[in-house]
């Protein structure tokens, strides 16, 4: 049997929350925005609903907030009714399509005809709220049409009336689009007043890019259209005779298994440099993403592995990660438990995490020249390893040290969460020169 389910969000935006709706049945548990807001003074969690006020006196001001709570109770009824008369019509639809609900609902609040008949930012928003995806990806599709939105700006203090419209984008405006992404940093300096809205920047102004984040940003975009042709909002994509370049990266840095182990036996000047360190050194026995580490809990220790679900799978066929704990890994979680707190390890805010272990590194002496490819300039640089070094280079040393022990990238893909197949898990590994000397020797 399945359920309709309506609570309000836990953000308070102009003193109302907004209704989310959640769908459960067998097979399948969705959630969505409904785009309906309500004061929670009003709101009853028992019923689900609007509680409608009942005041001796009434004055203005309450009778506009009764009309108002009267409307958006009714709307909140009426989604409810279509939701179920919409799964009734396919009751498989929601265990086969997990953006069901957010379409439906999408449906139900604006109509079929809106949905076939939106703009360009229209589509954006849609975009972004029913593409199912991580948290962390939904950021990035907020920041391209943010930067599409300043585009936009600039565009318009050249020629007046200009506007990005979904049906006609032009390919060669692509290409200036392109290079906007590459100069935007320039326009942040020559209209200040474009980039004052901190919510259309990112980070705090203009930002200069290199090619890789160029790429991505483009590949974001190209996206979007693939999608909103997938979904009848328009037949035309501007991207079938566009060329994006394809990212460069350069050979993965990592530490060895020598330099792991000096590095947690190496004493820290603090308590909070300690801290932090075995956490890096439990994060390269364990390889997962830093935003998964952090989400940790006693939970996720089941029969001696650390069990999750990656973050970056969660909202699209979820891939559970199971990696046995060996010794350094079990010593770690044993010399910080405390059953006060319900975090597996004593984590920091992932900034400091990142700011800590270069401190570490530099104490423990790990300071080797690693050559690197400059994100900006494209070009090859040394630098040494501890002002290199982030979380990220933890899921890199895992990956690396088991590759060159086990040259099966299924097998530690299913340690690392990566998928089978993943292209990126080829960006993790470095083909050693023992590896490379075996292979060469195997033609003697």
């Amino acid at each position: 049997m399945a359920t309709v389910y309506f609570s309000l969000s836990a953000k308070l935006i102009g003193g109302k929350k907004q209704v989310m709706v959640r769908f459960g049945g067998t097979g399948f548990n969705q959630r969505a925005k409904s785009g309906l807001y309500v004061n929670p003074t009003y709101w009853d969690d028992l019923t689900q609903g609007v509680t409608i006020p009942k005041p001796r006196l009434l004055t203005d001001e309450l009778i506009a907030t009764i009309k108002e709570l009267r409307e958006v109770d009714a709307k909140i009824r009426e989604l409810r009714l279509f939701i179920e008369d919409e799964y009734i019509k396919d009751t498989s639809a929601p265990a086969n399509n997990a953006n069901w609900l957010k379409e439906v609902v999408y449906v139900a609040i604006n109509g079929e005809e809106e949905v076939k008949d939106v703009d360009f930012w229209g589509a954006w928003e849609l975009f972004i709220s029913t593409k199912i995806v991580s948290s962390q990806r939904r950021k990035l599709y907020t920041t391209v049409r943010n930067i599409l939105q300043r585009f936009e700006r600039v565009k318009q203090r050249k020629t007046k009336g200009f506007a990005l419209d979904l049906h006609t984008f032009p390919p060669i405006l692509l290409s200036e689009f392109e290079r906007y992404l590459y100069e935007e940093d320039k326009y942040a300096e020559k209209y200040p007043d474009i980039f004052k809205d901190v919510r259309l920047c990112e980070g705090r102004g203009g930002v200069k890019r290199g090619a890789n984040t160029v790429s991505g940003r483009l590949d974001i975009f190209r996206t979007f259209y693939k999608w909103a042709v997938e979904k009848d909002l328009t037949t035309h994509d501007p991207f079938l005779k566009f060329h994006i370049k394809a990212p460069v990266y350069g050979t993965p840095i990592y530490i060895t298994k020598e330099e792991r182990d000096a590095l947690l036996n190496h004493p820290m000047s603090t308590q909070s440099l300690t801290q932090v360190r075995d956490i890096f050194v439990f994060h390269c026995c364990i390889g997962c993403r830093a935003g998964d580490l952090l989400k940790f809990t006693r939970d996720n220790v089941i029969d001696g592995a650390i069990e999750y679900i990656a973050g970056k799978t969660a909202d699209d066929r979820p891939l559970t990660v199971r990696v046995p704990l060996n010794s350094i890994a079990s010593a770690i979680i044993e010399k910080y438990k405390d059953d006060k707190r319900r975090a597996l390890l004593p984590f920091v805010s992932h900034q400091k995490y990142n700011d800590y272990i270069k401190k570490c590194f530099k104490e423990a002496g790990i300071t080797r020249m690693v050559t690197v490819i400059d994100t900006k300039t494209g070009r090859n640089k040394q630098v040494r390893i501890c002002d290199y070094v982030t979380t990220h280079m933890a899921r890199k040393t895992f990956i690396g040290n088991l590759y060159s022990q086990v040259q099966d990238p299924n097998l530690i893909g299913a340690l690392s969460g990566h998928r089978e197949g993943s292209k990126a898990f080829a960006r993790y590994r470095n083909i050693d020169e023992d590896l490379k000397r075996k292979t060469v020797e195997l033609l003697e």
